[in-house]
């Protein structure tokens, strides 16, 4: 099943069960909840969670995705970056360190 029918499935869900969960009040005591109260807190909780898993795993293929795109032009500018670091420290070390050239 695709990510997004997922995620469309567990929303319905949800609105199900807060609508379930609104006919359900006043039925009770403050404080007391019904076995199928309890149940359908306890459901509420899971479909929750798992809309929160869904939408981290939703993240995580899409940073992979931009990874696998880009990471040939990260990798060329982070070598870049070396080479550019390499050459700053041969020019120092030819300079001899106080920003002077030496007499030749």
């Amino acid at each position: 099943m695709d990510p997004l029918t997922l995620s469309t499935i567990i929303q319905l869900q949800l609105q199900d069960s807060e609508e379930l969960s609104q006919k359900a009040k006043g039925k009770q005591r403050e404080g007391i909840l019904s076995d199928t109260q309890l149940a359908l807190r306890l459901y509420t909780e899971e479909l929750t969670s798992t809309s929160g898993i869904w939408e981290d795993r939703r993240m995580a293929q899409s940073i992979a995705m931009a990874v696998m795109k880009d990471g040939h032009a990260v990798q060329q500018a982070h070598e870049q970056e070396a080479q550019i670091a390499r050459d700053y420290e041969l020019a120092q070390s030819l300079l001899g360190h106080n920003g002077v050239a030496p007499n030749t």
